[in-house]
């Protein structure tokens, strides 16, 4: 098991390598440099702001000094402007020119909104999807099945975007129920964004679920259980969840990527400040260095994810951790 792990966290920090690299050289080639506010600046003074910040010297002291500060090291490259004090975890992913401060308090700023977000919108989905699905296998009523198809159809087909500008056109602006935009000092403000993110999430764990306890509820072993003296609560904790967890486990990590992309446009609609408005501001500004932060983490994020299920993965099925040891 320890040799999987240490085999699963290895390849997890080369595809990351791969990420940064590949990322580096693309934003680089396409010259994706910009002063901002600054563009009016003399070419002479341009000249002087490239040479401070190491755009003037050849790229590949430029990339080998961008991996030693983004993994805590000192770089190749000195900024006299810099405010260490600043750096995320005391690493440096450079200068914003678009926000005119330095990448990493931009990231500790707005990066945690998104993830605070995503999280619990993740949370609550699993449980309600969970839910609705054992609901759906043994409820034996027309009614609610036919309800329940109806929510998984309409949840997995129309985009998340689409779900939020409803939500906040029928409850914040027509009815006033709920605040229509993010607001730090109403919690009620995240009611429409959690939902938002909910529905697509839920949708897609109810039909996973519904879809495994349809091929278990039947099997001999279960038929032999309900037989026994044993309470309902029993029977889904001890032998139905047991059965889909590797299932959910599957569909955790495509879904945590749908959530975290989806998650971007709804705080455009609700103008949350998270990495939203950060992403949009770096693409269109061309602002180099945030937009490879963004890129880092957001993969970090993802394979961070990927590998804590595959680590679940070998634990439920040991299968799994004695392959990844013979292929080592």
């Amino acid at each position: 098991m320890f040799k999987y792990i240490i085999k699963r966290f290895l390849s997890m920090m080369i595809i990351l390598w791969f990420i940064i690299t590949i990322s580096f050289f693309s934003l680089h080639w396409i010259d994706q440099k910009t002063y901002s506010e600054f563009d009016k600046l003399l070419p002479a003074q341009k000249e002087q702001i490239d040479h401070q910040y190491g755009f003037d010297r050849p790229i590949s002291v430029q990339y080998f000094d961008y991996i030693f500060n983004i993994i805590g090291l000192e770089g190749l490259i000195t900024i006299d402007q810099e405010s260490k004090d600043d750096n995320l975890f005391g690493f440096d992913f450079g200068y914003s020119f678009v926000f005119d401060q330095e990448v990493s308090g931009v990231m500790k700023s707005r990066y945690p909104v998104t993830l605070i977000l995503g999280y619990i919108s993740l949370l609550i989905g699993t449980i309600l999807g969970i839910i609705l699905g054992f609901i759906f296998a043994l409820n034996k009523s027309k009614v609610v099945k036919i309800i329940i198809s109806i929510f998984i159809l309409l949840g997995i087909s129309i985009p998340m975007f689409i779900v939020a500008i409803f939500l906040q056109t029928t409850f914040a602006i027509n009815h006033n129920i709920f605040p229509a935009m993010y607001n730090n000092q109403q919690v009620s403000s995240l009611i429409l964004p959690i939902i938002s993110l909910v529905i697509l999430i839920s949708a897609q764990i109810t039909k996973i679920v519904s879809s495994k306890m349809n091929d278990i509820i039947d099997q001999e072993y279960i038929v032999f259980v309900k037989s026994i003296n044993i309470s309902k609560l029993q029977l889904i904790c001890k032998y139905y969840l047991k059965n889909i967890v590797l299932d959910l486990l599957t569909i955790l990590g495509p879904l945590f990527i749908m959530v975290t992309a989806g998650s971007l446009g709804v705080e455009l609609i609700f103008n949350i400040p998270g990495m939203s408005k950060v992403l949009s501001a770096s693409l269109l500004g061309q602002d180099t260095y945030m937009t490879l932060a963004i890129i880092i983490f957001m993969s970090l994020q993802i394979l961070i994810i990927y590998f804590f299920i595959d680590i679940l993965y070998a634990k439920l099925d040991p299968r799994i951790s004695l392959i990844g040891s013979k292929d080592a």
